[in-house]
């Protein structure tokens, strides 16, 4: 089994800076090729350097073939790079606010925090323009789907075993479905606004999981539901859980990444007991906070 944990160092869920209204890092084209040099090679992990300006990459999903999709939010857009080092990037057609002061630099225009392959095209959650983006790789022509309300920040997206995409509404309190035909159906969650719902992982096709961080005194946790009947019942309530904000499902349970009490939780499915694991630290900081945890096999 391979545990893979991604965590920072810096204090802060998320970022998102002003940019010039002007700036355009793919120099005003839709789609834009390039070829990367691979700045450090040898060993499992091969690494490039992205073209300047910052393109601020977040959400990483692997293709069939290898190559790797990513969100660019600086540009705000999609990045495909294959193993070869070509790299694609395309831009989403839609207008952002920024800054129009010559001294801002670009940053983030929006926020993309995951990237997923579902139906025939590349989606992403778009937290400034509230909507869920579908790339057609084929043509570079997207797809909308708007979140209901005007800041739900559509944050974690998973496909279920019925072929549906699921995905978060982080500051609306909610949990998304959308189907094939891009019906989209939203379900109000046991804390009410209070819920705080960050990712969601399926077992099958009866049970899924998603975490929820907590927020106004609410504490975080784990919880079960039927994607055929949505009801969601809190599991593992013996332990508290500190701003659980990623989970994976791994042999015998669920692992799930405690962002605030820098460490890792296993929950047995068998003994509804708990593990944890702390995360270590590193010389210039005192704590560590993981924001995604992975398990490979």
């Amino acid at each position: 089994m391979l545990l893979v944990l991604i965590v920072s160092s810096s204090v802060g869920y998320f970022l998102l800076q002003g940019s010039p209204s002007d700036c355009s890092p793919l120099g005003g084209k839709a789609i834009l090729r390039s070829r990367l040099t691979p700045q450090k090679t040898g060993g499992a992990v091969t690494t490039y350097a992205l073209p300047s300006p910052d393109r601020f990459p977040n959400g990483v999903a692997v293709a069939a073939d290898g190559s790797v999709w990513f969100g660019e939010q600086g540009v705000p857009g999609l990045g495909h790079l294959y193993s070869n080092g070509t790299l694609v990037e395309y831009a989403w057609p839609f207008n952002y606010p920024g800054r129009s002061s010559s001294s801002q630099t670009c940053a983030e225009k929006t926020a993309i925090w995951t990237v997923v392959l579902w139906n025939g095209r590349v989606w992403a959650g778009d937290q400034t323009g509230n909507q869920l983006v579908g790339l057609d790789p084929a043509t570079g022509s997207v797809k909308m789907i708007k979140v209901n309300g005007t800041e739900a920040f559509p944050y974690g997206l998973t496909t279920a075993p019925d072929g549906a995409l699921w995905f978060t509404e982080l500051f609306a309190s909610k949990i998304g479905r959308v189907d094939t035909a891009g019906n989209l159906e939203e379900y109000s969650l046991p804390n009410g606004k209070s819920s705080v719902p960050a990712e969601i992982a399926f077992a099958n096709s009866t049970r899924g999981y998603y975490v929820d961080v907590g927020g106004s005194g609410q504490a975080g946790g784990l919880y079960q539901f039927n994607p055929q009947k949505f009801a969601p019942v809190k599991v593992g309530a013996n332990m508290t859980l500190y701003s659980p904000n990623s989970l994976a499902l791994g042999t015998g349970g669920v692992w799930v990444s405690q962002h605030e009490a820098a460490s890792l939780v296993f929950y047995d499915l068998a003994t509804k007991a708990w593990t944890t694991y702390p995360t270590s630290t590193v010389n210039y900081v005192d704590t560590t906070l993981p924001y995604f945890v992975r398990v490979n096999g």
